[in-house]
């Protein structure tokens, strides 16, 4: 719930989280599997799962943000199409 609630809060979806934390999951699993992470006492899984799915929601939202500034300047007499624009 608090996965769904840190993205549901910035700017996401219901079904958003649920890619993201599907996204994350196999991330996790991955970065276990390549000895990225291991258990310890001063790095609690829940936080590392947490992080890694603030970090993926992170950059989907800006490629999202960025995709829709694109959108919109699409056509826009005076727009350089080849350039790129960054949204802050």
């Amino acid at each position: 719930p608090s996965i769904s609630y840190y993205i549901r809060s910035n700017g996401g979806s219901e079904e958003d989280a649920k890619d993201i934390i599907m996204d994350s999951i196999y991330a996790l699993l991955n970065n276990i599997k390549e000895g990225k992470y291991t258990l310890s006492d001063s790095a609690r899984l829940k936080t590392y799962f947490f992080s890694i799915c603030k970090n993926k929601w992170k950059d989907q939202y800006k490629k999202k943000k960025n995709s829709i500034m694109v959108s919109l300047l699409e056509g826009v007499e005076g727009v350089d199409e080849d350039a790129h624009y960054y949204v802050e």
